[in-house]
């Protein structure tokens, strides 16, 4: 599955946009740490209790963090106070998030029910 973003960092349309025009400003070829070749567009169900973010890059997926059951959240490049945005919402730059697979649901569970932390 090409498209499987479990243990992957996504964004909403401003983070991205920074990540994105980042790595074609500064140069940064895919070969680093990623192999991205697609932009594409999920509809997420969280639980916001948000955990550390994890740099989540490459196929097959691995994550750098110690928080594995819970979505991390923060300011793209850690633009933001406090805590580089993680506890707040940052509408001039956007979102990063990290989606760790034990936070996943399973068939039936939903974030609201308290025992996940993405949907």
């Amino acid at each position: 599955n090409n498209f499987n973003i479990s243990s992957q960092d996504v964004a909403d349309l401003r983070g991205d946009t920074i990540f994105v025009c980042g790595d074609i400003l500064l140069n940064r070829t895919s070969a680093i740490d990623h192999h991205y070749e697609w932009i594409t567009q999920w509809l997420l169900e969280v639980n916001p209790q948000w955990g550390q973010y994890q740099n989540c890059n490459g196929y097959p997926p691995r994550c750098i963090g110690a928080d594995n059951s819970r979505v991390g959240h923060v300011a793209p490049d850690y633009i933001g106070t406090p805590a580089g945005g993680q506890c707040i919402k940052n509408p001039l730059v956007g979102e990063w998030y990290s989606l760790p697979e034990h936070g996943r649901c399973v068939a039936g569970a939903t974030p609201a029910g308290g025992t996940a932390s993405l949907g």
